[in-house]
């Protein structure tokens, strides 16, 4: 099952989902992509979503080369990644690629951009900024937050087979 576009959060508008690709999109099994999102994938770029693949509403993703999401990846509202970073010194733009690991959950308006690797079963917590050169020291099994980004609990995981929503459509 593949929904794109739907609506599930009635605080944003029902847009559905804009999506410009001119490069790659591959599913690789369940995926729930919400209202008010904002998919581009460029020319020669790829996005893979991973099974399981659960985004709430406004999403902002950009490919410039590659962005991979691992199985049961949970995103929360207005969350923007791109794999393209601008260096505000010399104004070059370095273009690798994102690999958000398996069972993580990327927070409410937290951004993630440049080249990085998140490890598996981590938690991003809202309002978190991760960028290439704070993602070296990520381990698995924990929350992180803030900006300047920071580990802010060991030994955590999100038990995504226990969720209490599973049921996607909107209640009225």
């Amino acid at each position: 099952m593949i929904k794109l576009g739907y609506y599930r959060a009635a605080t944003y508008s029902d847009t559905g989902l804009r999506l410009i690709n001119n490069g790659t999109i591959i599913f690789k099994g369940k995926c729930v992509i919400g209202n008010d999102c904002s998919i581009v994938v460029n020319k020669d770029a790829s996005v893979v979503l991973g099974d399981d693949f659960k985004v709430n509403a406004g999403l902002k993703l950009t490919s410039n080369n590659s962005v991979i999401f691992g199985s049961h990846v949970l995103i929360g509202w207005e969350v923007s990644i791109s794999d393209t970073s601008t260096n505000s010194s010399s104004k070059s733009i370095n273009q690798r690629g994102i690999e958000i690991g398996e069972n993580n959950w990327l927070s409410t308006r937290s951004i993630f951009f440049g080249t990085l690797k998140t490890p598996n079963n981590c938690i991003f917590g809202a309002y978190s900024i991760i960028k290439d050169s704070n993602c070296s020291c990520l381990e698995p099994n924990c929350l992180y937050g803030g900006s300047p980004l920071r580990m802010l609990k060991r030994n955590i995981i999100r038990d995504y087979r226990n969720e209490l929503i599973t049921d996607y459509t909107l209640q009225s």
